[in-house]
């Protein structure tokens, strides 16, 4: 065979070579199947539970987070009514007041007496008293009210 011949068969074989290449590149078959997942979140747990009490207004609804007794002379009083809520988990056996208005201003009452329980979503009206000492100086006092409940 000649030189000529042997070329042009090899460029012929590698010219076929590459067509089939191109042409088996070029075929793509795609093949689609259909996916479906349920995806399970765990159940949330229970919420804790604690202790909550809940001051309001008188009208029960609006929540009170401050009183403002006013300007009061030695010897006066002034009250101030609000509905205590247990909105907690618990019952508590009691509620009682404390305060930290200092003995040499005055100071405060409310109208319950004896044991006071407060059972889960119940409430209870109070009247607060605020009162001067007659022998109190003449200043403007902050002070916090506490309204605590027992187990």
């Amino acid at each position: 065979m000649d030189l000529k011949k042997t070329r042009n068969i090899v460029l012929a074989l590698l010219a076929l070579s590459i067509l089939s290449t191109v042409s088996i590149a070029a075929i793509i078959y795609t093949k689609q199947i259909a996916g479906h997942v349920s995806v399970e979140i765990p159940p949330s747990p229970p919420p804790a539970k604690y202790y909550e009490i809940t001051i309001y207004e008188s009208d029960g609804i609006t929540v009170c987070s401050e009183i403002q007794f006013g300007v009061l002379r030695r010897g006066e009083s002034s009250v101030h009514d609000i509905v205590v809520k247990n909105t907690g988990d618990y019952n508590f056996v009691n509620i009682s007041l404390d305060h930290t208005l200092l003995s040499t201003v005055g100071t405060i009452s409310w109208n319950l007496t004896g044991t006071n329980p407060l059972n889960v979503r119940a409430t209870i009206p109070v009247r607060l008293t605020l009162t001067i000492n007659e022998d109190a100086s003449a200043e403007t006092t902050d002070f916090i009210i506490k309204i605590q409940g027992e187990t």
